[in-house]
């Protein structure tokens, strides 16, 4: 059972290039990734894309919400 892939393999990544955990952003369209991304610390940004619901995310909270990739750009300017 359990998160795959597990948050151990996102921590263990930045780490090993001296990311820290608030530096660090994700992108990923399942509620999986996004889950097992915020346990590693990361900041997760969920992209919509089929065949995932916004519901299905829900207990995930994403720190920040894609409904077009061409959005990603501007939001990261802003972090």
């Amino acid at each position: 059972g359990g998160m795959r892939p597990g948050p151990g393999r996102w921590g263990v990544g930045r780490e090993d290039r001296g990311v820290a955990g608030g530096e660090a952003v994700f992108g990923g369209e399942s509620p999986v990734e996004i889950g097992s991304v915020n346990a590693a610390g990361v900041t997760t940004i969920a992209a919509r894309c089929e065949p995932f619901t916004r519901e299905q995310f829900a207990g995930t909270t994403p720190a920040y919400w894609l409904t077009n990739v061409t959005e990603l750009p501007e939001l990261l300017d802003g972090r």
